[in-house]
């Protein structure tokens, strides 16, 4: 052409560009590169294929958004072959690649993913955050995150902290991009929640319960449909005001006309106003001047009660001295069993000793002065058990005290002994000794103490005295119920006692005959049987 005019050209020709089959092959600049992803447990390899050698390339990873493609990324420039590791947690749903040649108007190859990655999607929502606003008696919401959300804001009612957000109907609204959004008409409330749902899930909850605004968070929430009829709001449904009952402020039905007169003299605070007469609004109601009057009718009846109870005693006089008396022994330091005092007599096994040990704790803790064999003191040492025992025995028949005979599996052993007079023989045939009939022991059968199983030894000083009809002192059997079904014949003239469930007579046994009558013992039962059934227990 030439610069001083104009000239059209007659001929016109294309020239092949990278649509071209040859070109492709041919030219590296028409070359589009392909992107391979290896996502890994704590990385992601990102590798670049197909790219020509020798020549620069670009890679850009960016968050791709609903407004735009030139969301937050950064760009990476190497030579092929080329490799590049994202951590994984950078990974989001949107995350997408982008690579090209470094040359003029270069083809692009773009790869999104991970937009159906779930633990993509839940790294999302770790990574989002929802924010109430409060401006006077305005409320809105920021949904903040680095994706887009196809989610919703549902606006719910909680009345208890960390308890389950019943959702107000017809409230709900899209979360709509990255501004705040405007809950119109509705009114900030203590007990208000806004959650974010997304597929049928609760995402995110944010509440109002730490903002300084009016009512409070024991509020009831009543629904109106239409200016027609009011409902109360809980557990996940509307109940008619007919058949409402809240927190034991009453019988169905006992506030009804009060709620009812408190919403059209305006006591409640109106949280939702309908738009239109066939809408829904809400109410929060204070249920605080109702529960004081209900717990005013609370106290009258337990001072009703209590008024009732003390008359009953009064009638029952030697029920209440034996009850007062319990009463004062507890805040005294002298037990009920005071000056009373009683040998103990057990087997040398584990659970015997486990038991003795309890039940002597306990009876010393009401007064009562235990003396247990074994375990005597240097008086068993010097003399040995029959001569010490014949010794105690011959103390408590003249002091009028009590001798309790622990019944163990082995001191049932001993005394099945002693009842059939058979020969001491091995451990492993003592049960079936032990059920042999009753014979005439010859001289080799005479039954044998060994020199210390002290219970054995008890038993030499306990049946002469207890083939009299009339002794000095008494004997009491305490059976371990859980491991002795029967008392032996031998010791059946005694009184016996399945310990713990007869704890009670046995410890009137123990009081003796001038305290038996009465229900004194009662605070002092449960604590002794207790304390037995644990050391049994172990």
């Amino acid at each position: 052409m030439n610069s001083r005019g104009r000239q059209r050209l007659s001929q016109q020709q294309q020239v092949p560009d990278c649509s071209w089959p040859a070109a492709q092959a041919a030219v590296p600049q028409c070359q589009v590169p392909r992107l391979r992803v290896s996502p890994g447990q704590k990385e992601v390899v990102v590798e670049v294929q197909g790219a020509a050698v020798g020549h620069s390339y670009t890679l850009r990873l960016y968050h791709n958004r609903s407004h735009g493609s030139s969301g937050p990324g950064r760009a990476v420039t190497t030579s092929s072959p080329m490799n590049f590791v994202l951590p994984a947690d950078e990974v989001l749903p949107c995350l997408c690649l982008q690579v090209w040649l470094e040359t003029q108007d270069p083809l692009r190859a773009t790869l999104c993913p991970f937009s159906h990655d779930a633990e993509a999607w839940e790294r999302l929502w770790a990574q989002s955050q929802l924010i109430l606003h409060v401006e006077g008696q305005v409320l809105t919401s920021s949904l903040s995150a680095p994706c887009d959300l196809l989610a919703e804001l549902v606006p719910c009612w909680q009345p208890v902290p960390s308890g389950p957000c019943q959702p107000l109907p017809g409230l709900q609204q899209p979360a709509g991009g990255q501004g705040p959004q405007e809950f119109g008409g509705l009114r900030p409330h203590p007990s208000l929640c806004v959650q974010v749902w997304s597929s049928g899930q609760v995402r995110l909850t944010q509440c109002l319960r730490d903002r300084a605004l009016p009512g409070r968070p024991d509020d009831l929430l009543l629904l109106e449909h239409g200016n027609t009829s009011l409902c109360a709001m809980e557990q996940g449904a509307c109940t008619p005001l007919a058949s409402f009952t809240s927190m034991g402020a009453g019988h169905p039905g006992l506030l009804e006309q009060e709620l009812q007169q408190d919403v059209a003299v305006g006591q409640c605070q109106q949280l939702w106003h309908p738009l239109n007469s066939t809408g829904v609004a809400l109410w929060a109601c204070p249920l605080q001047k109702y529960l004081r009057t209900h717990w005013a009718l609370v106290w009258m009846g337990v001072l009703l009660g209590a008024t009732c109870l003390l008359l009953l005693l009064l009638v029952k006089k030697e029920d209440m001295k034996g009850w007062l008396k319990s009463l004062r022994a507890g805040y005294g330091s002298r037990g009920p069993l005071h000056g009373r005092r009683a040998l103990l007599v057990h087997a040398a096994e584990p659970v015997a000793e486990r038991a003795a040990c309890a039940l002597m704790a306990a009876l010393h803790s009401l007064g009562l002065t235990v003396v247990a064999a074994p375990g005597g003191g240097s008086g068993v040492a010097a003399l040995g058990p029959l001569p010490w025992l014949h010794a105690q025995h011959h103390r408590a028949l003249r002091d009028s005290d009590t001798i309790i005979l622990l019944l163990s599996p082995a001191a049932v052993a001993a005394a099945h002994q002693w009842d059939t007079g058979a020969r001491v023989v091995p451990e492993s045939r003592a049960a079936e000794s032990s059920l042999g009939p009753r014979h005439n022991p010859g001289p080799d059968d005479v039954p044998t103490v060994a020199p210390c199983e002290v219970f054995a030894a008890a038993l030499s000083c306990a049946m002469p005295v207890l083939a009299v009809a009339s002794a000095g002192g008494h004997y009491v059997v305490a059976r371990l119920e859980t491991s002795v079904p029967a008392v032996p014949p031998a010791l059946r003239a005694a009184p016996a006692f399945a310990l713990p469930s007869e704890m009670e007579a046995f410890l009137q046994a123990l009081a003796g005959p001038a305290r038996q009558r009465g229900r004194w013992l009662e605070p002092y039962v449960a604590v002794v049987a207790e304390a037995l059934q644990r050391a049994v227990g172990e």
